[in-house]
């Protein structure tokens, strides 16, 4: 089945997240109506740094946003902990037309097949943001 695929961290599930998610349901539907065929969504959760919540809860996230998602009739199917390092032998094996890269990061392979598509976002700034938040109510309650 064509891909569509998806790896971002989804650390601090928030609002940015779920935009994201729609973002690829709906890039997926309008390929299965142009190419007449099913188009499967792949997250990948990535696992390969320090996060602030463990791969389960992140996975748990996603998973719940994804029970929401698929009225399409799209499906959308998680890994849990995507490689590091995308590859053909990757790209092949998940039979992946379509790389949905978050922010300005395109991997190699992706450049390689010109079959990227960039989405820009403000996820890093509103976990930043809850962060600083937090950060703040904290010192608050401590003074």
């Amino acid at each position: 089945m064509k891909t569509i695929y998806v790896k971002h961290s989804f650390d601090i599930f928030n609002f940015e997240h779920i935009r994201l998610l729609k973002f690829c349901e709906r890039l997926a539907f309008k390929m299965m109506k142009k190419q007449n065929e099913q188009i499967r969504v792949l997250i990948g959760i990535e696992n390969y740094e320090q996060y602030i919540q463990s791969v389960d809860q992140r996975y748990m996230s996603v998973l719940e946003m994804v029970q929401l998602l698929g009225t399409r009739g799209v499906f959308i199917a998680v890994l849990p902990e995507c490689p590091e390092i995308d590859t053909q032998e990757f790209y092949d094996k998940k039979e992946i037309v379509k790389r949905i890269c978050v922010g300005q990061t395109i991997p190699e392979i992706s450049l390689e097949l010109n079959n990227y598509e960039l989405y820009t976002d403000n996820i890093s700034k509103v976990v930043n943001d809850i962060i600083t938040n937090v950060e703040l109510k904290s010192y608050d309650v401590i003074n």
